[in-house]
């Protein structure tokens, strides 16, 4: 428990030394652990590492720190379990080797710097503005507290505010042990659409057994020809599925396509589906566990 690893966000990839005692994560210079995110606080962390244990406090950061499903109180300290990811911000980071499982599919998705034209930067810098919008409105869903369908079909609108390209979004909750579909909850832009018809099973199956993040954005150009002919029978042009990941098991996933349009999504949307999905997962798995216990 004496690495932090960065999964999302400007700071990808970094690992950074956990010393004993007290550190401090914020993007101020004066901070041990610095970040490039300007969604973290000057001081947004505190971190106290004894031993073999780490503990949290959030500094009354302005956008808050996401943790085990839900926004930690400020000032209150909270032991950190390893290989559970933290949200500071809309950088998620995770304490511990175990994080390094976590870490992989942020990787594979991580786009690689080029020299890119002013024209182009703008359009980036706009299409983070949304995103970042589009995190913000999903943290203030899961703040409230919803119960598990109003706060999905809540998530699903702000979807379709950022995606205008995409005609279908689902979110699919599975039993984790036996990967059998318990509900679904969609929004889709065709009435006739069905909860047995808003999403592909074969991609879902796919992404449930893999436990791996799935994305084609034109499947005429798809190179995997079994998945290319589940998509062609099942009329889709592009789609996006990232598995609801919570303590290394698969609670469900949520689900995009376009079937009139190739490239629904862009490729860089991914790296906020896996963030949005692990903040989500966290939150469903913290609804489910409080409504057994209070049976």
């Amino acid at each position: 428990m004496n690495r932090m690893y960065i999964l999302n966000g400007p700071d990808i990839g970094q690992v950074f030394h956990i010393k004993t005692g007290i550190s401090y994560l914020g993007r101020g210079s004066d901070n041990d652990i610095e970040m490039s995110d300007k969604s973290v606080s000057r001081r947004h962390l505190r971190i106290v590492r004894v031993w073999n244990k780490v503990f949290i406090t959030d500094m009354k950061s302005r956008n808050g720190t996401f943790y085990d499903g839900k926004y930690l109180r400020p000032g209150i300290e909270v032991e950190v379990k390893e290989g559970t990811p933290i949200a500071t911000g809309i950088t998620l980071i995770c304490i511990g080797d175990g994080c390094i499982e976590e870490l992989m599919p942020f990787q594979e998705m991580s786009e690689p710097t080029n020299i890119i034209s002013k024209q182009s930067m703008d359009r980036r810098q706009k299409s983070d503005q949304r995103k970042e919008a589009l995190l913000q409105k999903v943290c203030d869903v899961l703040m409230r507290d919803l119960p598990v369908r109003e706060a999905a079909q809540e998530i699903l609108a702000h979807i379709f505010e950022l995606l205008e390209r995409i005609d279908r979004a689902a979110f699919i909750l599975t039993d984790a042990e036996t990967k059998e579909i318990k509900d679904i909850f969609f929004k889709t832009k065709n009435p006739a659409d069905n909860v047995n018809t808003v999403f592909c099973r074969g991609v879902l199956n796919r992404v449930v057994e893999d436990m791996n993040p799935l994305a084609v954005l034109d499947a005429q150009f798809e190179e995997d020809t079994e998945l290319a002919d589940t998509l062609k029978v099942s009329e889709i042009e592009s789609v996006m599925c990232v598995p609801l990941i919570s303590h290394r098991k698969v609670m469900g996933a949520l689900y995009v396509d376009s079937l009139r349009r190739p490239c629904g999504f862009r490729r860089e949307d991914l790296c906020l589906f896996l963030d949005l999905s692990q903040r989500i997962a966290f939150a469903i798995n913290k609804s489910i566990h409080a409504r057994e216990s209070g049976r």
